[in-house]
């Protein structure tokens, strides 16, 4: 077998021919007809479902609280200054917040030159997200950074400064940073 890629994928010549003969062996042994089988996974979402469930086995959700702790040496190291604190740690301190697939897309801007958050915001045309939306994100970068890379297709650098805008739940909008 080539070790050329298909597309740019990490799908190697001849490995979806091999998945798709382990699920019709699969399908047979359990007395499905492969060809109806493989048609009633497809249109069920069977494939969907099983890709999310495979890369968030174990992660269905955690508790604000319990991962976002201001100077607390048992968990990721974090330092909140004390707006962050105040308008999204400690209010949703005691939150369950559900890991789920589809995400806003993180961009990039590069600042052409010294500007403040609202400039940044208009300029980078960024889109505010909520204090949900954001503590997901921020625990994908910082806390589970793995499955960040999987489920945002992005990671953090430490040479950067990040800025994230967030939708507070009173309306206001806030910029809060990463970095380290």
């Amino acid at each position: 077998m080539s070790k050329q890629q298909i597309a740019g994928s990490p799908i190697l010549p001849g490995q979806t021919h091999e998945a798709y003969i382990k699920i019709e062996k699969t399908l047979k042994s359990l007395n499905i007809n492969p060809h109806e089988g493989m048609k009633d996974l497809l249109r069920n979402g069977f494939f969907e479902t099983g890709v999310k469930d495979y890369f968030t086995k174990g992660l269905e959700s955690f508790i604000v609280g319990d991962v976002f702790r201001h100077r607390d040496e048992t968990c990721v190291p974090q330092y909140h200054g004390s707006n962050a604190k105040d308008w999204i740690f400690t209010p949703n301190a005691k939150v369950k917040i559900a890991i789920k697939q589809k995400l806003p897309k993180l961009s990039e801007y590069i600042l052409p030159k010294d500007m403040n958050d609202s400039d940044i915001q208009s300029n980078a045309k960024s889109t505010p997200m909520d204090e949900e939306t954001f503590l997901l994100v921020l625990y994908l970068l910082i806390i589970k950074p793995e499955l960040g890379k999987k489920i945002l297709g992005y990671e953090l650098r430490k040479d950067r400064w990040y800025l994230f805008h967030v939708k507070l739940s009173s309306g206001k909008v806030v910029a809060v940073n990463a970095f380290w």
